[in-house]
């Protein structure tokens, strides 16, 4: 089959019967439940010398299809508790929304602050090392 720049236009505009549907998210309406201010945070591989603009966590509830969500993500601005905002949901998974935190979470893994024990126990084991011989 030669390929063209028509070919793949019609084949993305007639997909397979089982390619698999993707539905429209649904709207509803959100309350802010808290908001704090986050100062020097730790990240793992910059040692908490990098933070980022977005200093408020927002803390907010939803509910989608009788049932109550709560999540939480990251704004440059503070936002009143009790207001209310717009959020988006997948109906197929209703705690699935359009202001999830994906890149940073709050909580560094037990694993992180073990790997940095461990570095700071070693460089200190080296400091005194040298300095017995």
């Amino acid at each position: 089959m030669k390929w063209n720049v028509q070919t793949i236009v019609d084949e993305a505009s007639n997909p397979s019967p089982f390619a698999k549907p993707s539905y429209p998210w649904m709207e509803t309406e959100a309350k802010v439940v808290s908001c704090h201010f986050e100062f020097a945070r730790m990240h793992t591989f910059s040692l908490g010398m990098f933070s980022p603009s977005e200093q408020f966590l927002i803390s907010f509830s939803y509910y989608a299809h009788g049932k109550a969500f709560s999540d939480q993500f990251n704004s440059p601005f503070a936002i009143e508790q009790n207001e209310t905002f717009s959020i988006l949901y997948n109906p197929l998974d209703p705690q699935q929304n359009n202001k999830a935190a994906t890149g940073y979470s709050r909580r560094a893994p037990i694993a992180a602050y073990g790997i940095a024990a461990s570095i700071a126990c070693s460089l200190f084991f080296l400091l005194f090392a040298r300095g017995c011989s």
